[in-house]
């Protein structure tokens, strides 16, 4: 009895791996399907995935997909630009699915050309800086704001002379054995890098960086450094005109200076390496200063750098109607250098008018 048992038991047991097995298979079926966008035209490299898995495929050129999946999970299909569909599995084994643009990210307007593209038709690498990073930000050189701002863009800072700090601006290293600068256009027309420097940054509605030969084909040969589109803000249409002022005061002191020892010390420092090169008569003219012709105890750093200060000021006048845009504005810098004798006093005044 014992050993029919065991037979039975074992047979029972073999039945319900069988049944198992067999609903398991069961269960998975094949899914197909087809992405379309709104016009009915095939999405090639849609990404469809079974949710909470990274069991997936992509569409094919006819925007076809094919996967195995059980009728209880969910598949998600998506595209960059278009918003995410989920499809529950079922008992349906075959889908057309339809995908709609996603606005919000197909209307983010980038700076190409001489003119605006939508973010969607925009193949190459851009880089955008907005009126609103740098507004508040109290610089002398416009240039500086564009530092560690953009990826890509590399700034070196070559000297801090008020007046004569322009920095070196290279976009995606060196590139050529001579002239590496990238082409600037300000407002469609084209500059240079100094001239970033002359824009007041409250005047600066954004800046677009084209980076690769894609984006920057349109210019040609003169782009092959990158481009730096700079687009100045404009008059909007209102039914009053907009005064705005902004100011701001900064002062400038040195950085790490070093801590120097005075004349007389450094002349027994000396006479320690080198014996008798400083007479006992040197060394009390240096301690006591009264040969100071000869016998000096300047400490230059002192005498040089000083503690400076920066003045800016900026007024715009803007407005319109619906047909007419102008916008005029004039700003006034006052730096006055860490070096004495030395600092920059800048004017400008810039208008436009679009009808």
């Amino acid at each position: 009895m014992n050993g029919e048992k065991q037979n039975l038991f074992r047979i029972f047991f073999a039945g319900i791996l069988i049944l198992f097995s067999f609903t398991v298979y069961a269960q998975e079926n094949t899914v197909t399907g087809k992405v379309y966008d709104v016009s009915g035209e095939p999405i090639i490299g849609a990404s469809v995935l079974i949710q909470g898995t990274t069991q997936g495929t992509i569409t094919d050129i006819d925007g076809a997909f094919q996967l195995k999946a059980q009728p209880s999970q969910t598949l998600v299909v998506s595209f960059l630009g278009y918003k995410d569909v989920t499809l529950p599995v079922g008992n349906k084994n075959d889908f057309k699915v339809t995908l709609e643009e996603d606005s919000k990210k197909l209307d983010e307007v980038v700076v190409v050309g001489y003119a605006t593209q939508k973010k969607v038709n925009l193949t190459g690498s851009v880089a955008s800086v907005s009126s609103k990073d740098i507004q508040d930000i109290p610089v002398a050189n416009t240039a500086t704001l564009l530092q560690g701002r953009l990826p890509g863009l590399v700034l070196t800072q070559n000297g801090a002379q008020a007046g004569n700090d322009n920095p070196e601006i290279r976009i995606r290293g060196i590139g050529t054995f001579g002239n590496n600068n990238p082409m600037v256009l300000i407002d469609g027309v084209e500059g240079s890098l100094s001239q970033i420097s002359e824009i007041p940054s409250a005047d600066i509605d954004n800046i677009s960086v084209l980076k690769d030969a894609a984006s920057a084909a349109i210019y040609g040969v003169r782009a092959a450094n990158g481009v730096i589109l700079i687009t100045t803000k404009r008059g909007q249409a209102s039914s009053r005109v907009k005064v705005s002022y902004s100011g701001s005061y900064t002062l400038q002191t040195p950085g790490i200076v070093p801590d120097y020892v005075d004349s007389y010390n450094w002349a027994l420092m000396r006479n320690e390496v080198n014996p008798d090169t400083f007479s006992p008569e040197a060394l009390q003219k240096l301690k006591d200063g009264s040969d100071p012709d000869h016998y000096a105890n300047t400490n230059w750093l002192d005498a040089v750098l000083r503690n400076a200060s920066m003045h800016q000021h900026h007024l715009s006048v803007s407005g319109g109607s619906e047909n007419t845009h102008f916008m005029a504005s004039v700003a006034y810098s006052n730096q006055d250098g860490i070096m004495v004798k030395t600092g920059v006093e800048r004017f400008s005044f810039r208008s436009n008018l679009d009808t």
